[in-house]
This record gives C-alpha cells, structure tokens and sequence, in this order.
C-alpha cells in the first residue's frame, strides 16, 4: 500500500527537521534531495533545482559553496515563491508554492529576534569601544561578518543607530 504525496511531504518535513546536523547547507540539501527521491516527495524536484542552483555558486568560483552563499540562493527561492503567490489565484499553485516554502524554510538558520540583535549590537559596540554615529558603518560591517544570515538587516541597523545616538 503506498502512501500519498501528502503525507511523504509531512514525512520528509520531519526528516529534515530532525536530521539538521552540524553539515554545511549544502551537504543538508544533498541529503534531504537524496531522501525526498527515494521517498518520491513532491518537493524532490525543488531539492534537486535547488542543490544545482546552490553548488553552482561554489562551482563558479572553483570551492565548495558556503553557508552564506546557500543562505542567499535559499532567500532568493523564498522570495521568488513569495512574488509568484501575490500574483496568482490557482489553489493547485498556491499548495505548491506552500509546500516549497515549507521545505526550503527549514534550510535557513535561526533568525535573531529584536532582543537578541540588540544584546549582540550592544556586546559588538562594548568590545569595540565605538560611539557616535560616525561609528554605524564600521558596526554594522562587523555585525554581517559575525552574524550574516541570521538577522533583519533593517532592524539591526535601526537597534545600531538608536545605540550610538
């Protein structure tokens, strides 16, 4: 008896979200890819699309593709999914794009809440003696090397200008 493509998606969800290891993103893809195939998940198509599209990037560059350079390849599928959803009405689309999104979610690192970047912001501007906003620029700079891919931008520079000023 076989089980239906819902509830092979609901197993490989599961999957990843358990076997979440120490492994770079791209090597969580290429398992996760790996293990939707053999459980025939309708999201194998969008694993294996987005394992090309993320081990590309090294493979541009002759290396091994980074955390962040996965982080960003992950982001720009979100949000692809995400202009595709405001545009259209078709349930059978918008399940899909659901489905998408719910499998390429568990690829992206934890992100800071407001508390969190600001206690980060506040520890970065007391180990680098800095103030004044003269100071925003090289903090910020510092705050994407230390924490990129974790945090709203938008938000961590707002937390940096209230703290120096």
């Amino acid at each position: 008896m076989g089980s239906s493509p819902g509830f092979r998606h609901i197993i490989l969800l599961y999957y990843l979200h358990r076997k979440r290891t120490s492994m770079s993103i791209l090597e969580n893809i290429k398992t996760a890819s790996v293990e939707a195939r053999k459980a025939k998940a309708p999201s194998a198509s969008l694993l294996v699309t987005l394992l090309s599209e993320v081990a590309m990037v090294g493979k541009n560059a002759n290396r091994e593709t980074t955390d962040a350079e996965a982080i960003a390849v992950v982001k720009k599928f979100l949000k692809n999914n995400e202009e595709t959803l405001s545009r259209v009405s078709d349930a059978g689309v918008i399940a899909t794009l659901g489905m998408e999104n719910s499998v390429l979610v568990t690829f992206m690192p934890k992100q800071m809440t407001e508390a969190d970047i600001r206690a980060a912001a506040g520890d970065l501007l007391a180990s680098l003696g800095l103030s004044g906003p003269k100071a925003m620029g090289q903090v910020l700079k510092e705050f994407k090397q230390k924490y990129e891919g974790t945090y709203d931008g938008a938000v961590a520079s707002r937390i940096v200008k209230e703290l120096l000023c």
